[in-house]
């Protein structure tokens, strides 16, 4: 699985945030989980 981890600074919220991508290896599943911490 692929996993992406993006960190930001949200401009409008002015809070730091982390957003966790996981992506299946499998081409024919297009699930896609999204985590995201406040």
């Amino acid at each position: 699985m692929a996993h992406i981890t993006l960190n930001y600074l949200s401009k409008t919220l002015g809070m730091h945030q982390m957003i966790n991508v996981i992506l299946p290896e499998d081409k024919s599943s297009m699930s896609l989980l999204i985590l995201t911490m406040n």
